[in-house]
């Protein structure tokens, strides 16, 4: 049984610098990167590396990304890869772009999207369209890890800071009848407090695990990690969260034993 707490992550990687930095290091296992979609008068309509407005500030393309993940020649690579893809087209136009380089995925990747409103999600938070997400990946190139998760935010005054059974239902009424493995990313500070509804999600399908990340304007404490950890098979919760607090999650771990 393989701890997935020791997958580690590259968080953001969108820009050409920190891509180099993530494929040149030992200690990265997968890298994360988000795709938005940006309307050039020189290029068209394109998907582009981008997290944070404005788009127009990207320094990649998917394109030119893709290019140097499955092109990369340190003794470091392959890396995993998860792309995040921000809205419904950036899915239609991004994924045949994987697909182009299907040859050269010899590494695992991971398909991201928010497709459902989640806790403290208002109607400005428009998801990716769940239907479309799930077709169009398996018609398009079906050999990924989806990464199916909600549009969620944290409210520091409020009592809804937890993810829902209805919430759970919903997601596994759409993942139940695919073929991938599938990873639900997790907002760590909705977690901790959705301990079982999350245990009932997994227990749906051995197909399932769950990514548990980490919003760095929000408190999270050690605690609050440790009880997500103990809650699942050590092999079903990966933890993408700053590299000091997985240091201090893993002296947890230790402590407790």
């Amino acid at each position: 049984m393989t701890d997935a707490i020791n997958v580690t992550w590259a968080h953001r990687v969108n820009g050409k610098d920190q891509l180099e930095a993530s494929l040149s290091d030992a200690a990265t296992k997968m890298i994360e990167a988000d795709i938005k979609m940006f309307n050039s008068s020189e290029r068209g309509y394109l998907p582009v590396m981008s997290h944070d407005p404005p788009v127009s500030n990207y320094e990649l393309t998917l394109q030119e990304w893709l290019d140097s993940i499955t092109s990369c020649t340190y003794s470091t690579c392959p890396k995993g890869v998860k792309l995040d893809y921000k809205s419904t087209e950036a899915v239609e136009h991004g994924m045949p772009l994987v697909l182009a380089v299907a040859d050269k995925l010899n590494f695992p990747v991971w398909v991201n999207a928010d497709v459902l409103q989640g806790p403290n999600s208002n109607p400005l938070m428009r998801p990716v369209d769940a239907k479309l997400f799930f077709d169009y990946v398996d018609s398009i190139y079906p050999h990924v890890t989806l990464s199916p998760g909600w549009k969620t935010a944290h409210n520091p005054i409020g009592d809804t800071n937890y993810y829902t059974i209805e919430m759970m239902e919903e997601m596994n009424s759409f993942t139940q009848s695919l073929r991938q493995p599938i990873t639900f990313p997790a907002r760590a500070s909705l977690t901790h407090q959705s301990i079982e509804q999350f245990q009932w999600l997994l227990a749906q399908s051995n197909r399932y695990t769950l990514t548990v990340w980490h919003s760095t304007s929000e408190d999270v404490t050690t605690d609050q990690l440790l009880k997500i950890y103990n809650g699942f098979a050590k092999d079903k919760v990966y933890f993408d969260i700053p590299d000091a607090m997985m240091a201090e999650l893993k002296q947890a771990i230790t402590d407790q034993s």
